[in-house]
């Protein structure tokens, strides 16, 4: 396979077209090619309408890039009352599915990634076996952990009970060529569901950051612009949360942080960035405790303007993905959980603080320890830096899984 032309098909639900370009966010795609290894690429979003803010009825089709092209299925695409929800479900992914099968064989697509072992994956294992393609299973989440936390199957529309869930995992780890984890938590999940240790690989998410955020934070020079367009005060000390405001993440957590720092420093303000069904509960919190000129809420704002908001900020990070490693090139001091993979990114007191997980005062005791001692924070802010660096060389992290690609290919189409 090294001398082929390789095309790749990459089916993920996390962001539609619209909300990646209301982001700013189109490296999150672009980073599909792996440094070029790619030459074209087709996304699939397969539910799309079921995002929010989607209107569309029926499969759409978008011109990412001249080498990419986006394509977005419907879970109803039939005008159908709603107790025919799970005809019509099945009716439209079908629809769906007979024109991946089209595309794959017609522009002979080499290997076909899924991003968790449910739905999508479900999805990607029917296209395998029709096309007798390789299937790549890319995970981002310990779902054992977060079911161990919350109770709640990872997809409750679609399985009902968890034991559903870990049947379905044990088949598409069984069935998969090659399993990613984007850290070692993520990838042991995979293992201890029957992913096989020699096709089981770490690929880093710094690979979707918008370039944005690669940039010097000494360079990031329109923060005050931005801090005046939030109506945001200067010469505060800043403590920021990024990511969605939902359970999982416990947003919750870090706001009670934020208030216990800002009880003990009249310095100290919070700032969310960030939106999720959590928004109205934090914010009834926020006014019941009178902070409300204390802590501001932005919702979502694109890349480029939290690129420039967060070097000069502390991050509170309960549960934090691909935000951390963006804090990380903002040389931003990190208050980190002991859960996921924060403490594989951070070492404890030296390039950030780990506490134990849901102890949001010790989380609100070493912010305010952050806030009080600026020598630290630099301390802090110059380890972080160099290990977001060396996690988020792109060239690396490209030839790495490049090679990976290659050792796949050469065992599939042996």
């Amino acid at each position: 396979m090294k001398n082929r032309i390789k095309n790749l098909m990459y089916i993920d639900t996390a962001y539609t077209v619209s909300v990646i370009k209301a982001r700013k966010h189109e490296d999150f795609f672009h980073a599909r090619h792996l440094g070029g290894y790619f030459k074209r690429v087709w996304g699939v979003h397969p539910l799309s309408d079921i995002a929010k803010g989607n209107e569309t009825s029926q499969i759409k089709l978008t011109r990412i890039s001249p080498r990419q092209l986006m394509i977005e299925g419907v879970a109803e695409s039939m005008p159908w009352p709603s107790f025919l929800i799970p005809l019509n479900f099945l009716v439209s992914q079908l629809k769906l599915l007979f024109v991946l099968i089209r595309l794959i064989r017609k522009h002979n697509i080499s290997a076909i990634v899924v991003t968790d072992p449910y739905y999508v994956a479900l999805l990607g294992l029917c296209l395998k076996l029709f096309c007798h393609k390789p299937l790549v299973v890319s995970i981002y989440a310990n779902y054992d952990d977060l079911y161990k936390e919350t109770g709640a199957v990872a997809m409750p529309r679609l399985f009902r009970w968890r034991l559903l869930e870990k049947i379905c995992e044990r088949i598409i780890f069984f069935s998969a060529n090659l399993v990613l984890g984007c850290n070692r938590d993520n990838l042991c999940f995979a293992l201890n569901n029957g992913a096989r240790k020699k096709d089981a690989k770490i690929f880093p998410t710094s690979v979707h950051m918008q370039k944005c955020h690669f940039v010097d934070p000494s360079l990031r020079t329109a923060w005050q612009k931005v801090f005046e367009q939030f109506d945001i005060p200067f010469g505060q000390t800043y403590l920021m949360h990024v990511g969605r405001l939902i359970s999982p993440k416990h947003p919750d957590d870090a706001l009670r942080a934020m208030k216990f720092a800002i009880d003990n420093d009249s310095s100290v303000m919070g700032i969310f960035a960030g939106g999720g069904y959590l928004r109205k509960e934090l914010e009834g919190l926020v006014d019941s405790w009178e902070l409300k000129t204390r802590i501001k809420f932005l919702g979502n704002v694109d890349q480029e303007t939290l690129s420039q908001i967060i070097p000069q900020c502390i991050i509170l990070s309960p549960v934090t993905g691909m935000a951390l490693i963006e804090a990380g090139l903002a040389g931003a001091p990190i208050v980190a959980y002991d859960r996921d993979w924060q403490a594989e990114f951070i070492k404890d007191n030296v390039s950030g603080f780990i506490v134990p997980f849901r102890d949001y005062d010790e989380m609100g005791n070493k912010a305010l320890q952050l806030v009080q001692d600026q020598e630290l924070r630099r301390r802090f802010s110059s380890e972080i830096l160099k290990t977001a660096l060396d996690l988020a060389d792109l060239d690396r992290v490209f030839k790495n899984q490049q090679d990976v690609y290659e050792e796949m290919f050469e065992k599939f189409y042996a």
